[in-house]
């Protein structure tokens, strides 16, 4: 009988201590999952950043090159929305459910163009000249 009970002790001792180690871990699963968001946000600011310093570099190449034509590949990130007018280009994206901007100005006009919801992958940057405003495309590559 006593080897009955002292099993059962030893048994709900262990689950006692299990119990309490999984509450003193609980702080640092929620840590680590915090964690993992924030790099994620890290990296999705990230493709932003590269994604506008790409069309940047590639407007100032245009307008420095008046005769060139810019035609290269470019990876269009997921939440992103484009507007170039007048002699800005406006970005509009989203980090961590607020909507942040970035605006670019640039001594040459542009021709009006609106890129919202574009689906995300790999198109063809276009940029040309129409009369003598700026034209930036993204064609499918397809």
């Amino acid at each position: 009988m006593t080897n009955l009970i002292e099993k059962s002790l030893i048994t709900g001792f262990g689950i006692f201590a299990l119990i309490l180690l999984f509450i003193m871990l609980t702080p640092f699963f929620q840590e680590l999952e915090d964690y993992k968001e924030n790099n994620d946000n890290d990296e999705e600011l990230e493709d932003f950043k590269k994604f506008i310093n790409k069309i940047d570099g590639a407007i100032k190449y245009f307008i420095e090159h008046p005769g060139s034509e810019v035609f290269e590949e470019i990876e269009y990130p997921r939440n992103i929305n484009l507007t170039f007018i007048n002699n800005y280009a406006k970005f509009d994206f989203i980090i961590d459910n607020k909507i942040q901007n970035k605006i670019l100005s640039y001594d040459d006009q542009f021709l009006k163009k609106y890129y919202y919801d574009v689906s995300p992958k790999t198109y063809k940057l276009n940029i040309t000249r129409h009369t003598s405003l700026i034209s930036v495309d993204f064609k499918d590559e397809e």
